[in-house]
């Protein structure tokens, strides 16, 4: 499944990524796989923010 593909409120956990150039900017963003991410809302311009564990 791709990120694309879930709505606001689902959640997913990271297992690869296909684009070897976005997926270093996604990893250098703390968006590393095993972990969890979820969609707040779309929005035209993409922001991700990655949830830090304390």
């Amino acid at each position: 499944m791709n990120l694309s593909q879930l709505k606001p409120g689902e959640k997913a956990t990271i297992v690869e990524f296909t684009d070897l150039e976005m997926s270093v900017k996604l990893m250098e963003m703390g968006c590393l796989p095993g972990e969890e991410v979820e969609v707040e809302r779309f929005a035209p311009l993409c922001l991700i923010l990655p949830k830090r564990k304390e």
